[in-house]
């Protein structure tokens, strides 16, 4: 694969590489983004975090993106929905150089922070979103891990972010913690007034993605919405869309 650009800071060593159409971005080994701007869904990972956006059961107008990456699903994000406002949050500034230089992540409706994520919720008022992304992942030697525990006290901090109807996804890098979270913290989602629990899974990937909202959101009603895009119409054999959805709660 081609390499566009390499930069190394202490023990961080980042790439930019081309993959055929694709933009890829690893750090320490761990690819963070992938995009093709002429094959938005590609049946890959990053799908995943696209489909939960279209559970909400209006027009989507504010989306808050923690753990930007490259920027892959913020480009996802706004080329369904021109409009959508994103805030994206990420504690690498090296990321968010690349988001914005090699992905194109820019625009006067998109606006990017150097922040922990913790400390940019606790900071920065009550506003709430339509949709919240929580896709915080470090790593080494191509090993993504989450930088610090999934509680409850984090999907108090989530739930509060989400608008009337909000939806919260979690990008868990294996399906299987996905699934105990529903367990370990059936207490914390019952006090939160979660409706809705669903995991989505693609074969090809280890990870699952929890879709929880306070609203009664039904996967049905997010494969309609989407069937009116053709790229997104799982009816069509040139529909890429590769995934496995199970409802939880």
């Amino acid at each position: 694969m081609p390499e566009l650009w390499s930069h190394t800071v202490g023990d961080e060593q980042y790439r930019v590489v081309r993959a055929g159409h694709s933009l890829r971005l690893y750090t320490n080994g761990v690819l963070h983004s992938q995009y093709n701007p002429n094959q938005v869904v590609s049946g890959a990972l990053w799908d995943l975090l696209l489909v939960p956006a279209f559970m909400y059961p209006g027009l989507l107008k504010k989306a808050l993106v923690l753990g930007v990456g490259g920027g892959a699903v913020i480009n996802m994000l706004r080329y369904f929905w021109h409009q959508l406002a994103v805030v994206g949050v990420d504690n690498n500034a090296v990321h968010l150089e690349v988001a914005q230089q090699f992905f194109g992540v820019n625009g006067a409706e998109v606006g990017l922070h150097y922040a922990d994520a913790r400390d940019w919720l606790a900071s920065h008022g009550d506003d709430q979103y339509d949709y919240v992304l929580d896709d915080i992942f470090g790593g080494k030697n191509g090993d993504p891990q989450r930088p610090f525990a999934f509680d409850a006290q984090w999907l108090h901090s989530l739930c509060q972010r989400l608008a009337p109807n909000g939806v919260l996804a979690i990008n868990f890098d294996r399906a299987q913690q996905a699934y105990q979270l529903i367990d370990t913290l059936a207490d914390a989602m019952a006090e939160l007034k979660i409706q809705r629990g669903w995991i989505l899974e693609n074969p090809s990937y280890c990870n699952g993605v929890l879709v929880l909202s306070k609203a009664s959101v039904e996967m049905a009603s997010a494969v309609e919405r989407m069937q009116t895009h053709r790229i997104l119409d799982s009816r069509l054999r040139s529909c890429r869309l590769n995934y496995r959805a199970t409802r939880c709660i």
